[in-house]
């Protein structure tokens, strides 16, 4: 029973803290399972919100990056309620890119408790990543 009411209000608080992240406009659930794009402005409390995410930093006109936009899309519902999976627009949002050293694209950021724990670079398919998140998750 405790466990229960402890979870409900670390759900409430967890949605509060979406809603404020991102206004009062448009709610989000904390399981989303479509890849979330965050910017300069938003990513901080995106990442503080989420115990793990997956960032994928990628371009418009890069085709690698256009490759992995489907896998992204599956891991967003496969893990949905279990880590956050963003898109950052390395050409739209250039000091998170430099914050992390993006040289490449499209480069895959693994965070746990806001902090970067590994990096995934290059079209490497949906293992490499599962494998990351998954490590990530048992931390």
């Amino acid at each position: 029973m405790e466990d229960e009411e402890l979870e409900r209000i670390k759900q409430k608080k967890l949605e509060g803290a979406m809603k404020k992240m991102i206004g009062e406009k448009k709610h989000v659930s904390a399981r989303d399972d479509k890849p979330r794009h965050l910017s300069d402005r938003d990513f901080n409390d995106a990442i503080s919100a989420a115990n793990v995410a997956l960032v994928d930093f990628y371009a418009d006109w890069c085709g690698p990056c256009r490759m992995m936009a489907p896998t992204i899309e599956l891991l967003a519902k496969e893990y949905s309620g279990k880590a956050l999976v963003a898109k950052v627009n390395v050409d739209e949002n250039p000091a998170l890119a430099q914050k992390f050293g993006i040289t490449s694209i499209p480069t895959f950021g693994i965070f746990k408790r806001e902090k970067l724990v590994g990096t995934v670079i290059g079209a490497v398919g949906r293992e490499p990543l599962k494998k990351a998140l998954d490590k990530a998750i048992r931390l």
